[in-house]
C-alpha cells in the first residue's frame, strides 16, 4: 500500500491564516484531479455494479454502500449517493425499490453457515471487531456493517461482495457471539496446546 504524506502550514509567507474550512474535501478534489480521478463515473459505475447485488431493503442497499465507502442521504423522491463529502450520483427511490430481491433463505443457507464458521475460526484469533472485520474484508471479500455506537453496536449486517449478496447478521451469527473475543491470555493458552499437541504428533 503505497502512499504518499503531505504535511503543509496554514500560515501563508506574509503571516495571515490560509483559510482551512472543508479542507477534506478540497484536497480530495484536488488529488483526483492529480491522478485523473472522475468520481462521478466511478460513482455511476459502482451504483451499476451494486444493482446487480440481492438486497431487499434500503437498509441493506445502504450497507453495500457504506462497506465501499460511499453515504446515501434521502432527498425528494432519489437517494443521493456521496463520496468525499459530495454527492456523486443518484437513484430514484421507486426504482431502486424495483430492484428489491427475496433472498430465499434455503439457497443461501449452505453460504451463510460457511461465513458462520469462518466467523468463529477467526473471531478465536483476534483481539476485536475491527481486526475481524479487516480480515474478513481482506481474505474473503466480506464487509461487516455495525449499527449502533463505536463501541457497542446492536446489530451488523454482512455484505459478501463474492457472492454479490446481503444477510442479515443474526441468520448467520448472533451479535452477542460475534463479540465474543477471547482474552489475549485466552489465545495463548490455546496456541500453546496446539503447538504441543503438534510436537506429539
Amino acid at each position: 500500500n503505497n502512499h504518499l504524506h503531505i504535511v503543509t502550514s496554514r500560515v501563508a509567507p506574509d503571516g495571515h491564516k490560509i483559510n482551512h474550512s472543508h479542507e477534506r474535501i478540497r484536497s480530495q478534489e484536488t488529488i483526483n484531479k492529480i491522478v485523473g480521478e472522475d468520481e462521478e463515473l466511478r460513482a455511476d459505475l459502482f451504483l451499476k455494479e451494486v444493482l446487480g447485488y440481492k438486497f431487499n431493503s434500503l437498509t441493506q442497499f445502504k450497507a453495500i454502500l457504506e462497506a465501499s465507502g460511499y453515504e446515501c442521504f434521502e432527498r425528494g423522491g432519489h437517494l443521493e449517493i456521496a463520496r468525499g463529502g459530495r454527492v456523486r450520483t443518484k437513484i430514484g427511490k421507486e426504482d431502486l425499490a424495483a430492484k428489491f430481491s427475496v433472498i430465499d433463505e434455503k439457497e443461501t443457507y449452505k453460504r451463510r453457515r460457511q461465513l458462520g464458521a469462518i466467523l468463529k475460526k477467526y473471531r478465536n484469533m483476534v483481539a476485536g471487531r475491527s481486526e475481524l472485520a479487516d480480515i474478513m474484508q481482506k481474505k474473503f471479500g466480506v464487509s461487516l456493517v455495525f449499527f449502533g455506537s463505536k463501541d457497542k453496536p446492536y446489530d451488523y449486517m454482512i455484505v459478501d461482495h463474492h457472492k454479490q449478496a446481503v444477510y442479515k447478521g443474526g441468520s448467520v451469527l448472533s451479535i452477542k457471539q460475534l463479540q465474543h473475543f477471547m482474552s489475549e491470555e485466552e489465545r495463548d493458552r490455546k496456541s500453546t496446546r496446539l503447538n504441543s499437541s503438534h510436537r506429539s504428533l
